[in-house]
Formats: structure tokens, C-alpha cells, sequence
């Protein structure tokens, strides 16, 4: 690929600049990609989110059936039963709560990869250009 830089006028030259700054730009995504694959299989981290849900359902299930325990003992009442509704209050505030907490991290995750991501991609577009500028300051050396 070299040789054909060299003898590409310079006009040529900006132009095979920018298409191995996209190669390496898809080629470092797809890397990053892979890399985060392979620190998606992680034990620690799987429980640690499961251990989050365990606080998120059970949590309000457990509060709203004590509180209508506490609500049936002091106002009885023969048709309404305030444990059982509480209860099921609980629980479809729980799994509210679950489902916003899993959306907010998974939307945190998917911005720092993509952070990542820039970065990594940025960090070797300088590196090609500096790459670039280096072998343009050697011809002109040459040339002299």
C-alpha cells in the first residue's frame, strides 16, 4: 500500500489518507466490539445484577404487605382486603422500579462504549496522521 502512496500525486494521496482512516476506524470499532463481548461473559457482574432486581421486587412486595397487615388490623373491613392489595401494589411498583433501573443502566453502558468507542477511533485517526505527516516530511527530506 505503500508504494502506491508514494507515487500517488497529492490529491490521490489525501484521499488513500482518508479511506485507511476509515479502515482502521471499522477495524477498531470492530475490536472494541469484540472486546466488550468477551467482557460480557462475567459471572461477577451477572450477579451483582440479579442481586439489584432482588432488592427492586421483593423490597416493596414485603413493605406494602406489612403496611396492609398493620392497615387490615387497625381499619378491618370485610369486602377490601389491604394486605392483598398493598402486596400487589408493591409488586407492580417493584417491577416498575426494575424495568427503569434496567433501562437507565443499559442506556449508561451503551454511551460509555460508544465513548469508548470515539475515543479508540480518534486516538488512531492522530496516530495515521501523525504516520502520514512523518512519511511526508521523509519524501521531502528525500526530495531535497
Amino acid at each position: 500500500m505503500e508504494l502506491f502512496e508514494k507515487e500517488a500525486p497529492a490529491n490521490n494521496r489525501k484521499e488513500s489518507e482518508e479511506s485507511l482512516a476509515e479502515r482502521l476506524e471499522v477495524r477498531a470499532s470492530r475490536r472494541l466490539i469484540s472486546r466488550r463481548e468477551e467482557q460480557r461473559i462475567d459471572a461477577r457482574q451477572g450477579l451483582s445484577f440479579l442481586g439489584a432486581i432482588g432488592w427492586h421486587l421483593p423490597v416493596p412486595t414485603v413493605a406494602g404487605a406489612l403496611v396492609g397487615k398493620w392497615l387490615d388490623g387497625k381499619y378491618p373491613h370485610e369486602t377490601v382486603s389491604w394486605s392483598l392489595n398493598l402486596m400487589l401494589l408493591g409488586l407492580v411498583l417493584g417491577m416498575i422500579s426494575t424495568w427503569v433501573w434496567v433501562r437507565r443502566e443499559g442506556i449508561e453502558r451503551a454511551v460509555r462504549e460508544q465513548n469508548e468507542r470515539e475515543a479508540a477511533i480518534e486516538s488512531l485517526r492522530r496516530q495515521a496522521h501523525e504516520e502520514a505527516a512523518a512519511e511526508t516530511e521523509k519524501e521531502e527530506d528525500e526530495n531535497k
